[in-house]
């Protein structure tokens, strides 16, 4: 979709928490690892394509399915 959220690194960081952004699929475990580490409350944001829809499927490809 479309929504516009917060920037919620930013909103873990100003509630004295972890907080990171992670657009691809192979940064995720160093993030975790990182928030882990941190021994605070954490936000780990993972940023999708707007076409993702399930793992398998786009959401083009569901629209023009028949």
């Amino acid at each position: 979709t479309d929504l516009v959220n917060p920037d919620f690194n930013a909103f873990a960081k100003a509630y004295g928490g972890h907080g990171e952004t992670v657009e691809k699929t192979q940064d995720f475990a160093a993030a975790f690892e990182r928030a882990r580490a941190s021994g605070k409350p954490a936000i780990i944001e993972v940023k999708l394509d707007a076409e993702a829809i399930t793992p398998t499927r786009t959401l083009t490809q569901i629209r023009t399915r028949t």
